[in-house]
C-alpha cells in the first residue's frame, strides 16, 4: 500500500467514541477496555504526527478485533476530524482499489457525500453495498448493525431529496426489525410532519422522548416543525406547550431552559421584544446564562433601550472578544449614546468588525449606519456605495441603513426600494419602531 509521508499538526483530535462515521460507538461492536486502551493509544500516535506508528497500531486491533471498520476507514475518520480531508480521501482511495467490495468503504463514502450534499454519489454507493456481502470475520450481531447503519443513511439520503413516503418505508422497517431509537423515532416524525401526518408525527415524538427522556422534548420540535412551514400560530401553541414540563426534577430545569430560550428567541425573530423579555424574566439563572443576557440584551435594543442593552452587551463582549455578532451589536447601541465617548467607540468597534469580516455587506451596513448616526455623510456615503457595489443579501436593518443614507443623498427612489425590502422582509428587524414611527431621512441626533 502507498505511504503517505507529511506533518500532521494536530491539536487534540475529536473523541472518537463520538464519530458515528467508522461505528466505534455501535453497541453491537464488542469494546473491551483493552480495545478502547489500544484505539487512544493509536490515536495520540496520529496527534504526535506518526502516521505509521498509528496505522501498525490499528491493524494490530484489527487483528484481534474484527467487529470494526478497515483499520484505514479509522484513520480516515481521525483525519477528516483533524481538519485533514485531502490527506483522509488519499487513504480511502487507495483503500478503495485495494478492497473494492468492502461494505464499510462505500458507507464511509456515503456518509462523506451526505455531509457534502451530492446525494446522487451517496445514493450510488448505498446502491453498490447492496450487492455487497459482509465480511465472514464480522459477527452476527455487527453485520446486522451494519446494515442497520446502511438503511438509516438510506432514509436520511430519500428526506433529502424530499421522497418522504421512501424515508417512511425505510424507517418503519428499522422499527419493525428491532432497531427503535430515539434517533430512528425522530427521523420518521419529521418525514410523517412533511406529509402532514401531524398526529402520527406528534405520536412518534412521543414514543422518542419515552426513548430520550432527556434530550427530546415533542412540544418544542412540533413547534420549530411548523415555524419551518410558516403555521406560526400553531408554532407558538406548541412553544408554550413546551414549558408545561411535567419531569421530574433531575431533568425538567435543562428541558424548561431548553424550551424557554427556543421560545424567547422565537419572539425575538418575530419582533415581539416585549414578550421576549417576559418569557426569560423570572426563569431561574438567565441573568447568569451568556445566552439568555444575550437575548435580553437584543430584546432591549429592539425595544429602543439602548442605554440598558449596552451594558449586557459591553460585558457580553469583553467576555467573548471575537464575538462579531455581540460586537456589532454593541456598536449600534453605542452610537445611540449621548456621550461622546461612547459614539466614537462605536465607530472604533464598527470599523474593527469590518476588518475581521471583510465579506460580510451587513457588517458594512452596520458601520455605515454608525458613520451615518455620527454626521459624516460623507464616510457614510462611501462605505454604503462599497455595499451597493458588493451586492450579497441584505438584513431587514441593513436594508433600512442604507436607505436612510440614500434619502439624505437625494436618491430617494433607490432608497424607497430599500425600505420596501426592510419592511416586507421576514425575521428580526431591530429599527421597525424607526419605521413605523418616520420615513423620512434620519440623520444625528
Amino acid at each position: 500500500m502507498r505511504t503517505f509521508i507529511f506533518s500532521i499538526a494536530f491539536g487534540l483530535i475529536c473523541n472518537f467514541a463520538q464519530a458515528d462515521l467508522i461505528g466505534l460507538d455501535d453497541k453491537a461492536s464488542p469494546q473491551t477496555e483493552s480495545v478502547m486502551t489500544q484505539l487512544e493509544a493509536a490515536r495520540l500516535a496520529l496527534a504526535s504526527s506518526n502516521l505509521e506508528d498509528c496505522r501498525t497500531k490499528l491493524q494490530e486491533i484489527a487483528e484481534s478485533q474484527p467487529d470494526l471498520p478497515h483499520p484505514e476507514i479509522i484513520l480516515s475518520n481521525w483525519l477528516l476530524e483533524g481538519g485533514y480531508p485531502d490527506k483522509a480521501r488519499q487513504l480511502m482511495e487507495q483503500l478503495s482499489v485495494d478492497a473494492p467490495t468492502r461494505m464499510d468503504v462505500h458507507l464511509w463514502y456515503a456518509k462523506l457525500a451526505v455531509s457534502e450534499g451530492r446525494l446522487f454519489d451517496a445514493a450510488s454507493h448505498l446502491q453498490l453495498i447492496q450487492h455487497q456481502q459482509p465480511l465472514e470475520t464480522w459477527s452476527k450481531a455487527y453485520r446486522r448493525s451494519f446494515l442497520a447503519r446502511v438503511q438509516k443513511l438510506r432514509a436520511q439520503v430519500a428526506a433529502m431529496r424530499g421522497e418522504w413516503n421512501s424515508a417512511s418505508t425505510i424507517l418503519n422497517a428499522l422499527i419493525e426489525e428491532g432497531f427503535d431509537d430515539a434517533d430512528v423515532r425522530l427521523s420518521l416524525a419529521r418525514a410523517l410532519f412533511a406529509q402532514k401526518e401531524w398526529t402520527g408525527a406528534e405520536k412518534q415524538l412521543r414514543m422518542a422522548a419515552d426513548l430520550a427522556s432527556k434530550r427530546v422534548i415533542p412540544e418544542l420540535i412540533l413547534a420549530e416543525l411548523h415555524d419551518g412551514i410558516g403555521n406560526y400560530r400553531e408554532a407558538e401553541q406548541w412553544f408554550r406547550e413546551s414549558l408545561k414540563r411535567n419531569d421530574d426534577s433531575e431533568v425538567l430545569e435543562s428541558k424548561t431552559h431548553r424550551a424557554t430560550g427556543a421560545y424567547a428567541a422565537w419572539l425575538l425573530r418575530n419582533n415581539r421584544p416585549d414578550d421576549t423579555l417576559r418569557t426569560i424574566e423570572n426563569l431561574s439563572g438567565a441573568k447568569a446564562d451568556p445566552a439568555f443576557r444575550m437575548l435580553r440584551a437584543f430584546a432591549l435594543q429592539m425595544n429602543g433601550d439602548y442605554e440598558s442593552s449596552t451594558v449586557i452587551l459591553a460585558d457580553l463582549s469583553q467576555s467573548d472578544p471575537g464575538n462579531i455578532l455581540i460586537a456589532n451589536r454593541l456598536a449600534l447601541s453605542l452610537v445611540e449614546s449621548e456621550d461622546e465617548g461612547k459614539r466614537g467607540r462605536a465607530l472604533q468597534i464598527a470599523e474593527a468588525n469590518t476588518k475581521l469580516a471583510p465579506k460580510s455587506v451587513n457588517v458594512a451596513c452596520s458601520l455605515a449606519w454608525v458613520q451615518f448616526r455620527l454626521g459624516d455623510l460623507s464616510a457614510a456615503s462611501r462605505t454604503a456605495a462599497s455595499v451597493l457595489k458588493a451586492g450579497g443579501h441584505l438584513e431587514r436593518d441593513s436594508a433600512f441603513f442604507l436607505a436612510q443614507i440614500l434619502n439624505a443623498l437625494g436618491r430617494s427612489e433607490q432608497a424607497a426600494k430599500l425600505i420596501s425590502l426592510a419592511a416586507k422582509g421576514t425575521g428580526e428587524f431591530y429599527n421597525l419602531r424607526r419605521l413605523k414611527k418616520r420615513n423620512t431621512p434620519e440623520g444625528t441626533s
